[in-house]
Parts: C-alpha cells; sequence; structure tokens
C-alpha cells in the first residue's frame, strides 16, 4: 500500500515539472515555498490565459514566477500585485514583496519600490531580508530626488533613513560604502541647493540694494556653515566667494546706517536764524566709518545648470 505521503511527494514533483515545462529555468529556491496547496489548484496554461484581476493567489504567483524568469518585468509586477491583493501564505506574501521592491527599482518606478520596501521593514523587522530591504528604500527615495534647483523634501527623507539605517544596523559592512556615497551626495545636493537660494537673496540685493535680501543671504551661509558643511569635511570655494561678498557689503551696510542715526552737531557760535549754520553730520565721522566700509564689486554668479 502507498502511503499518503508518498503519494503527496509524487504530486508534488509532477506539478514542480509541470511549472518547469513551462517556465524555461525556474530558479529552485522560489519552487521549493510552493507547496501542494497552491500546485494542486493551478493549471500554468490555463492559469497565463487569465487576466490578471481573476487570478487566484496561486496562479498570481505562479505566473509571477513564470514572467520573472521570462524576463518580463511588467507582467511580473501585475502578477505579484495581484497576489498581494488576494494574500495567501506568509513566507511566499513576504517573498513576494522583496520582488516586488527590488523590481520596481530595477524599472525604475522610485515610489513603488520604496513604497513596498518599506512595508518590508515594516511588518519583518527582525528578517535576514529587512537590511536589504532597508537599502532599497534608501536607494530608491535617493534616485527619486530632485536637482538642486528643486525642492529638497526628498533629500531630506533619504538622510534621515540612512541614519535610521546606521542605527539599526551599525555594522553592517555589506552596504557602507554605497550609504556613505548616498549620504555624501545628499548633503552636497541640500548645500547647492542652499547656495542657489543664498545667490538669489544676492541678485535681489545687487538690483534693488535692498538689505533684508542681504541679511536673508547671509542667514543662509551661515546655516550652511554650521549645519551642513562639517556633514562633508570639505571645504566650498563657491561658498567662501559669496560670504566674502555678503560680509563686506553688510559691512558696507551698515555704516551707512551708523551714518544716517549719528547726532547733529551745531555751531555754538553761529547765529540760529542763520541757514547756514543749520544742524548739520560731523564730516569727520562720516569718514572714518566709510573708509575702510566700502561696497564689495559685483558677483558674478552662475546660472544652475
Amino acid at each position: 500500500m502507498i502511503k499518503k505521503n508518498s503519494i503527496f511527494n509524487i504530486f508534488i514533483f509532477s506539478g514542480l515539472l509541470l511549472l518547469s515545462s513551462c517556465a524555461d529555468n525556474v530558479d529552485p529556491e522560489l519552487l521549493k515555498d510552493l507547496d501542494e496547496e497552491i500546485i494542486k489548484d493551478v493549471d500554468i496554461d490555463k492559469a497565463l490565459k487569465k487576466l490578471t484581476k481573476d487570478m487566484t493567489f496561486g496562479e498570481a504567483l505562479i505566473c509571477g514566477y513564470y514572467y520573472h524568469h521570462k524576463k518580463d518585468s511588467d507582467m511580473m509586477v501585475k502578477c505579484y500585485e495581484r497576489a498581494l491583493t488576494v494574500g495567501g501564505k506568509q513566507a511566499l506574501m513576504k517573498r513576494v514583496t522583496m520582488e516586488l521592491a527590488e523590481a520596481y527599482l530595477t524599472l525604475k518606478d522610485y515610489e513603488k519600490a520604496k513604497k513596498h520596501a518599506n512595508v518590508y521593514v515594516t511588518l519583518y523587522p527582525g528578517d535576514q531580508g529587512a537590511k536589504r530591504a532597508a537599502f532599497i528604500e534608501i536607494n530608491a527615495n535617493y534616485l527619486a530626488t530632485y536637482t538642486a534647483d528643486r525642492d529638497q523634501q526628498k533629500t531630506d527623507e533619504t538622510i534621515k533613513l540612512i541614519y535610521a539605517f546606521q542605527d539599526n544596523y551599525g555594522s553592517d559592512e555589506e552596504y557602507t560604502e554605497k550609504v556613505a556615497e548616498i549620504l555624501t551626495n545628499s548633503y552636497s545636493k541640500i548645500i547647492d541647493s542652499e547656495l542657489n537660494i543664498a545667490e538669489t537673496y544676492v541678485k535681489r540685493y545687487n538690483h534693488f540694494k535692498n538689505f533684508s535680501a542681504l541679511n536673508a543671504a547671509q542667514k543662509r551661509i551661515k546655516h550652511i556653515k554650521i549645519n551642513l558643511l562639517p556633514k562633508m569635511n570639505t571645504e566650498s570655494k563657491r561658498l567662501n566667494d559669496l560670504e566674502l561678498f555678503v560680509d563686506k557689503n553688510m559691512r558696507f551696510e551698515l555704516s551707512k546706517m551708523i551714518i544716517d542715526e549719528a547726532p547733529l552737531s551745531f555751531n555754538k557760535e553761529s547765529n540760529p536764524d542763520d541757514i547756514s549754520s543749520s544742524p548739520t553730520q560731523d564730516s569727520s565721522t562720516e569718514n572714518s566709518l566709510t573708509q575702510d566700509n566700502k561696497p564689495a564689486d559685483p558677483l558674478v554668479i552662475d546660472e544652475p545648470v
């Protein structure tokens, strides 16, 4: 008499052979998770003819594997997304989530790659694949960042994700160099963005001689020097030139304010009714204040590329 387990083993083996015949070179690591409950319900030929929205979990999963090895990424992600929507065995759901995160990263759909990677990290934080998912989330978020002349919210998010990664996987060696490179590039992009804003204020000052614009530029420069540049451990000629220009013009503008507010002096022996003896500013005060405080030559600012 044939044992029940032997019948199941023959059934599983036959099912895997059927699937392998339809999908060339299917990864054995993927197939070993497909138990009899999935195999027995799936006719691969019929499943491939179905619309994705009509597939069961098993059909979507197996078709996803099939298209993965056929290198049809568009159909693969559709099948995997359907599998997640229907829901099934937890181990398989976890695997599909990682597959989707990596697939979307390859397809340059960074928002969806980040989404699935984040789901993996959130649902399976202690799993050995969580570190890989965390890196995918960082990489996807960084690749979705904008150029330095646009909003830097995503770059800020990337930096926060990197610090969280370093806190959780401080002893990691696999992704250390890649993560450090992304962090450096992210800070560089934010510094460029801040410099673009500071230079816009300088242009406004050059055109309108508006002190508030010059003051705003100085605040941006201070922010860069205190909060951002130390992260890079480097110097910036662009920042230094801008700072020299702003500081010199700031001294000039402040000296003008002092002169404008200087007390008026009277000639004690003059006739109050004599117009020629009207109050005047002390010329010595003006000369001493302006002698070393002249406006800087206009700063030539290249437009962002």
